[in-house]
């Protein structure tokens, strides 16, 4: 029995008929609409270009900058003719176009209108004139012209497909490669890439500066050093070693350098050689770039490349600077000052150098406010600080002020009559310009045109010498305070001296054994010294002024004290140190000629201590209500030459006191301004330090020095030492003492004395009053007296009695001045009644004698009356002649 069969549907022919029209007709329709719309489906036809169109040449392969433009770049590969980018006719409308004319004429202007010729694109142009497409040059900034692009050299790497304008291609003429590409000025320079930091993120054209971190130590090798005139002026800013072998100071090597060419491989050939392999030969890569610097630049970058110093890249910004950015920008509401960089050594030409970052290479300039400007009197032009000379060290960051420049600049030309003139008014009006100044001047040299420092810029110290002094140089190690100094300071220079000092002293004594025993000790040795008391510290010290107004015109250091506390550094003597160090850095002053021998002297003199004393500056008028007084600035004998040259220790000006003007003690005190008329007359009378002067205190016109000049008439003058007359010391100008000469009686021979009494000593009032006219001093203990006529004799006999009284202590003769009280004067009683006489005590000649005779010899018996008895005097002593100051 047959199995039974599926049912199969069976395919109907009108089926596959019916789909296979719907297909055909489906691409017939595809075919035609093709058609229709133009495409070419002969896959073996030329592709035809439509006439009509505008063709901007472009390459067809990169090229690599530097490289000329060859006609192989331009070439399309697949259809061996020039590769174009083909733009609709109408899109040029208002492009910028440079052509020529049918008829030759040039035409550069703006395209108007498209026109088409026979198929062929024709430009209309403003003035209506037409420019066809095989004769355009640009358009719209493109080049059209191959042959004007073919030989040409590119700036930089260049992409395919690209079209070219003017700025692609660097001037015609321009070779290839790396000298071509060299901007103008500038030197092309291959370095190591591996060297640089940052370098491997530029490209072709990026401007960037080379900055390395320099040590102090080789600084000198990049940049231009600045050397004072000042001796030890370098040591200002000097460290110490191991600060100096740490520090660093950032200095731009390079700046505005162009990328080249950025970094590339390039492959080294380096040979080896191995027991085992032999000699091999392999391909080391370098990685190196190419850099354009300033030919300046040339040698401290490669003085860093040979220290191995790190450099850095520093990338320019290559925006352009828009709009926007300009209405950033800050309003500048203040004025721009220039601000050194570095220091300015004392008498050093302010170049521009001085002023110019080295990480910048520009001028470095702050913001400061007019009212500050004019306050600190802060320049604010550069060109005003080119050339002008440093007065004193300038510290790096700050600003110039005027009086940080000596008056004036060198770049001057001041006549030498101006100049002698100028002097002579300085000199009147007890100031300095150093510019006015007439030594050397035409030998002093000028700076190089442009402010650029030459040798020779420095002007030699000596043209700051002012007219009519000399400079000398005292060693800062001598001088206590000198690192205080700056330049012009006006001071007063003092040596003083220990009078009062130990001496080691060693003796050898021999004994009797015969040995021997020595023996140190500290000897104490006054010196001798005619300053009183309080001017020599109860003769401790005695100063001198060995330099008056002197003018400092070469400091140590400045800022003072720092710079020069830092520049003396370890090496500052010790406080009291004797020891003189003539190598150390000196000190310039400007002295008066009369003070050279003085001072040279006093460098010359073992263990003296210089020291200074500083003038004040300016206007030293006293305010209101007040004035200047004279005082006396030691102490001043009478009936001496009163001058500014008879002050002790050298010192040449009077000292001053300022009082007030109702001030009763002062009264009548003459002023600074006037002590001048009264040099030349006579004092009449001593003058304690620090007392002030009045007119009563000189003598009249035309009296000539000399204790004569204070003598009365019908007087002498006697001169007394204290040791001759006892308490003679204690009394003071003008005091009135009488001289009373005492001793023990001495008998007569032959004197038989009787009784119980005793005769007691004598007292012989030999001066009644003698006048003390110039009394002792700290310095002198010689006692001048004013005495009568009558009694100079009786004095003089009563000294010498003194003087040559024996060893016999009871034959002993004293003298004794005892002080006459000082009569008060009336003004309603002209006339003064005369003080009664002191009377003298004489036992022997007051005490009764009787005498006896007995044969050929004579007795004397004399009776000494008891105590309290009144001795009558056997003769009456005329009364002595009074002196006028007992009047």
């Amino acid at each position: 029995m047959r199995s039974a069969q599926p049912y199969r549907r069976r395919s109907s022919a009108s089926f596959w008929l019916g789909a296979f029209m719907i297909l055909l007709m489906a691409a017939g329709g595809v075919v035609g609409l093709l058609l229709l719309l133009g495409v070419n489906l002969n896959p073996f036809a030329v592709p035809r270009e439509d006439p009509f169109m505008v063709r901007i040449p472009i390459n067809s392969q990169p090229i690599p900058a530097y490289q000329r433009v060859a006609r192989e770049h331009l070439l399309n590969p697949a259809s061996g003719g020039l590769m174009y980018q083909r733009v609709p006719p109408q899109a040029t409308v208002g492009m910028s176009i440079t052509g020529v004319t049918a008829d030759g004429s040039h035409v550069e202007s703006r395209v108007e209108s498209v026109r088409n010729v026979d198929d062929q694109v024709v430009f209309v142009v403003s003035d209506g004139r037409e420019v066809p497409h095989g004769q355009t040059m640009e358009l719209g900034g493109a080049m059209m012209n191959i042959n004007a692009i073919i030989g040409r050299v590119v700036k930089k790497d260049k992409r395919a497909g690209m079209g070219f304008q003017e700025s692609t291609f660097f001037p015609q003429g321009t070779p290839e490669g790396i000298a071509g590409a060299t901007p103008p000025g500038m030197r092309a320079i291959t370095l190591d890439a591996t060297k640089l930091t940052g370098v491997h993120a530029l490209n072709a054209g990026d401007r960037i500066d080379l900055m390395a971190s320099v040590p102090l130590a080789e600084i000198g090798s990049f940049q231009s050093q600045y050397n004072s005139r000042l001796p030890g002026a370098t040591l200002v800013a000097s460290t110490s070693s191991n600060a100096a072998d740490s520090a660093t100071e950032p200095i731009l090597l390079a700046q505005g350098s162009v990328v080249l060419k950025p970094v590339y491989v390039r492959n080294e050939a380096t040979t080896s050689s191995s027991l085992t392999q032999g000699k091999r030969i392999q391909n080391v890569p370098k990685y190196e770039v190419a850099i354009a610097v300033a030919p300046d630049d040339v040698i401290p970058l490669q003085s860093a490349l040979n220290k191995s110093l790190a450099i850095t890249c520093i990338t320019h910004s290559m925006q352009l600077d828009g709009e926007a950015a300009s209405a950033a920008a800050p309003v500048q509401t203040e004025l721009m000052a220039p601000v050194t960089v570095r220091p300015i050594l004392a008498y050093d030409v302010v170049t521009r150098e001085a002023f110019v970052s080295p990480a910048t290479r520009r001028v470095r300039m702050e913001p400061i406010s007019r009212q500050q400007a004019d306050r600190l009197g802060i320049v604010v032009s550069i060109d005003d600080t080119l050339g002008a000379v440093a007065r004193h060290d300038i510290p790096a960051g700050s600003f110039i002020r005027s009086q940080d420049l000596l008056n004036g600049s060198l770049r001057e030309s001041i006549d030498t009559e101006h100049a002698i003139e100028a002097s002579k008014s300085a000199s009147r009006a007890n100031s300095i310009h150093f510019v006015s100044q007439p030594q050397n001047h035409a030998h002093a040299p000028q700076p190089a045109a442009g402010g650029a420092a030459v040798v020779g810029d420095r002007p030699a110290v000596t043209n700051f010498i002012p007219a009519g002094r000399v400079g000398i140089a005292l060693p800062w190690s001598l001088l206590y305070g000198a690192e205080h100094l700056q330049i012009e300071d006006r001071v007063d220079i003092l040596v003083s001296y220990q009078l009062e000092r130990t001496r080691e002293v060693r003796k050898t004594e021999k004994q009797a054994d015969d040995h021997v025993v020595a023996t140190e000790f500290d000897e104490f040795v006054e010196r001798n010294t005619d300053r009183t008391m309080p001017e020599s510290l109860a003769t401790r010290g005695e100063p001198w002024f060995v330099a008056t107004d002197a003018i400092v015109v070469g400091p140590v250091g400045f800022p003072a004290p720092n710079a020069a506390l830092r520049a003396i550094g370890d090496a500052k003597p010790e406080p009291g140190s004797t020891t003189v160090a003539y190598s150390h850095p000196s000190i310039l002053f400007a002295i008066d000629p009369r003070d050279v021998e003085a001072l040279t002297t006093a460098l010359n003199t073992k263990e003296v201590l210089f020291s200074v004393t500083f003038r004040p500056t300016g206007n030293d008028e006293p305010p209101m209500r007040y004035r200047r007084i004279a005082i006396a600035p030691v102490e001043l004998s009478g009936f001496e030459l009163f001058s500014d040259l008879s002050w002790k220790g050298l010192r040449r000006e009077i000292t001053t006191k300022r009082v007030r003007d109702d001030d009763e003690n002062f009264r009548g005190a003459i002023e600074v301004s006037e002590i001048a008329n009264y040099y030349g007359r006579v004092l009449k009378s001593s003058k304690l330090r620090f007392e002030h002067f009045t007119a009563d205190d000189f003598m009249p016109v035309g009296v000539e020095p000399g204790v004569a000049a204070g003598i009365a008439g019908e007087h002498v003058a006697v001169t007394v030492s204290t040791d001759q007359v006892d308490g003679l010391g204690r009394f003071v100008d003008n005091d009135c003492v009488a001289i009373i000469l005492t001793g023990n009686p001495q008998l007569p021979q032959n004197v038989v004395l009787h009784g119980i009494g005793t005769l007691g000593p004598d007292a012989v009032v030999v001066v009644q009053c003698a006048r003390i006219v110039r009394a002792v001093s700290d310095t002198s203990d010689i006692v001048t007296l004013e005495v009568p006529y009558g009694d100079a004799a009786n004095l003089g006999a009563a000294l010498f009695s003194h003087d040559a009284t024996g060893s016999d202590e009871k034959h002993n003769n004293r003298l004794i001045a005892v002080a006459r009280a000082r009569d008060e004067r009336s003004t309603s009683q002209p006339e003064v009644q005369a003080k009664p006489s002191i009377p003298s005590r004489q036992s022997v000649k007051q005490a009764p004698i009787f005498e006896a005779i007995v044969g050929r010899e004579t007795v004397l018996y004399m009776f000494p009356p008891t105590r309290g008895t009144t001795l009558v005097p056997h003769t009456t002593l005329s009364p002595p002649r009074l002196h006028p100051c007992l009047l």
